[in-house]
């Protein structure tokens, strides 16, 4: 039997703030469902995590933050917000840090150095053909897990999204790097229309 459920679109990606309002409420409403009981949010600066970490009941379900690398934020000229980050620290949300699981590490700089596409970059730009928010999404799903912060083939509502905030709101069968391919997408339940890609 087939079922029919919602899907939101994002007519502006630049919209980042009403994005995100609207995928924290997505991620409310599926967490009530029992539809996860853990959430992964894409947070550079914190901010993002934080306001997911303001509106979700963390009694029912656990929230990290994931955020680029060091040596990443300083090569974007990307800070912290230190209330932010507070404001995690004080609910007992971990904003955990790392190499991006598809577009970071050393297959980069081979790629750089050799010429040629690495399959990482090959992943993250078929996955760029939905959305920046979907391959963030699923990167932020595989970067939690490794970090332990996600048990095996659990499932886990996971936000990425375009530059700032959240335009893009997956259901996944959680993994980790080196398992990539356990990972499922399971559901779409919110992503942007344009991908802001160029």
């Amino acid at each position: 039997m087939p079922v029919t459920e919602r899907i939101t679109y994002f007519n502006d990606p630049g919209a980042w703030q009403e994005n995100t309002e609207a995928c924290i409420e997505i991620v409310k409403q599926a967490v009530e469902r029992g539809a996860a009981r853990h959430v992964v949010v894409a947070s550079s600066t914190g901010r993002t995590a934080a306001a997911f970490a303001r509106q979700l009941d963390l009694s029912r379900v656990s929230l990290v933050g994931v955020k680029m690398a060091q040596a990443v934020d300083r090569r974007y000229s990307v800070s912290p917000d230190e209330a932010a980050c507070a404001h995690l620290a004080e609910r007992g949300v971990p904003l955990v840090g790392g190499v991006h699981a598809l577009t970071g590490g050393v297959d980069v700089a081979l790629a750089e150095r050799f010429g040629g596409v690495s399959p990482n970059q090959l992943i993250a730009n078929t996955l760029y053909l939905f959305s920046q928010g979907m391959k963030v999404a699923v990167e932020v799903v595989l970067m939690a897990h490794d970090h332990g912060l996600l048990p095996d083939a659990a499932p886990v509502l996971a936000a990425g999204g375009t530059g700032q905030g959240c335009d893009t709101v997956v259901l996944a069968k959680s993994a980790g790097s080196s398992r990539l391919f356990d990972l499922r997408v399971l559901k779409v339940l919110a992503m942007p229309l344009e991908c802001g890609m160029g």
